[in-house]
Formats: C-alpha cells, sequence, structure tokens
C-alpha cells in the first residue's frame, strides 16, 4: 500500500473516532476533532479565511490537510509504514494525545530517550523494535503504554472514552 493510501485508510479511522460538531465547555466548538482555536491558527498560518469549525462539514479536503500538516507529518508516520499497526498507534495518539506526547510514549516502548523529536536515532531503534518483536507486538506494547498514560492523567471524565478508543485502535491494528 503507498503512503496516499496509509493516509486515506488512517485518515478513515480517525474520522470514525472523532467524529461529527461538539461544543465541549472545556475545549470549545470542535469537529472531527480539531478545536476553533487550532483551527484557526492553522487557517492564518495557511493563507485560508477563518470559518465556524462546524463548516468542515462541507470541506473534507481542509480535514486531509490539517491533519496531515499538523498529526501525519509530525509523527513522521510516513517513515513508520513498514509497520503499519504500530504506525497507526503513533499516528491516532498524535491526534489524541498530542504529538509530542505520543513521540515520547512511542520513544518509551522503544528504548530511546524521551525527548519528543523524532530524529534518526528514534527511526532507527523504531526500525530494530518492529525487525525484533514484529507489528502487532510493538502495536500492543505502545497500547499498553498509552493505556498507562491515560491512567496517570486521572481523568474520570474522559477516561472511558479513551480506553473505548483504544480497543478501537488496537481492533483496527489487528487487521493491518
Amino acid at each position: 500500500m503507498t503512503q496516499q493510501l496509509y493516509f486515506g485508510t488512517f485518515m478513515d479511522f480517525i474520522d470514525g473516532v472523532e467524529g461529527g460538531y461538539v461544543d465541549d465547555p472545556r475545549g470549545g466548538p470542535t469537529y472531527c476533532g480539531i478545536r476553533q482555536g487550532y483551527f484557526n491558527s492553522w487557517t492564518l498560518a495557511h493563507g485560508g479565511q477563518l470559518m465556524n469549525v462546524a463548516m468542515l462539514a462541507d470541506h473534507p479536503e481542509l480535514i486531509e490537510a490539517y491533519y496531515l500538516t499538523e498529526y501525519w507529518l509530525p509523527t513522521r508516520v510516513y517513515d513508520l509504514l513498514i509497520a503499519p499497526a504500530p504506525a497507526l498507534v503513533i499516528y491516532d495518539g498524535g491526534v489524541n494525545c498530542g504529538v509530542d506526547t505520543a513521540i515520547k510514549l512511542m520513544q518509551q516502548v522503544i528504548g530511546t530517550v524521551a525527548d519528543g523529536r523524532f530524529g534518526p536515532v528514534t527511526l532507527a531503534r523504531y526500525q530494530q523494535s518492529f525487525n525484533e518483536d514484529g507489528d502487532q507486538a510493538l502495536a500492543t506494547a505502545l497500547i499498553a503504554r498509552r493505556r498507562q498514560y491515560y491512567e496517570s492523567l486521572n481523568d474520570p471524565v474522559n477516561f472511558q472514552g479513551w480506553m473505548n478508543r483504544l480497543a478501537r485502535v488496537e481492533a483496527r491494528c489487528k487487521t493491518l
């Protein structure tokens, strides 16, 4: 499968777990996981026109462009596709936990310095971990570490939703 096909596959998954429009008092207006404030900053940085995130329902190309520039490229998923199941865990982690946190959690699992920067040492160790443990074992270890991270947040409001999301990530990984 090509990088473009994986991006589409991963976006289909994200669309299924992020859902539509919500206006949460803690996060504000959000569509498909994209908060209004972040979208405004991104839009201005990319020369676009500001709009309410609810309007993204009519602009899937903007959703894809946002996820490409804010999550796909920063998590370097395109370098991780030798092992698509762990790549999905990392990509989804970037979306749900933040890119730096997702990279740090991966670095902890693969045994490199957890600095949140994805450089050549992290990539080499990821490839080595994949070669030693296999695709599914690495994905399982990444999911387990993410579960520990969520538990450490002590957030009863969101905890069950995070566990449900991880269950969906785990199920999807088994099909990759």
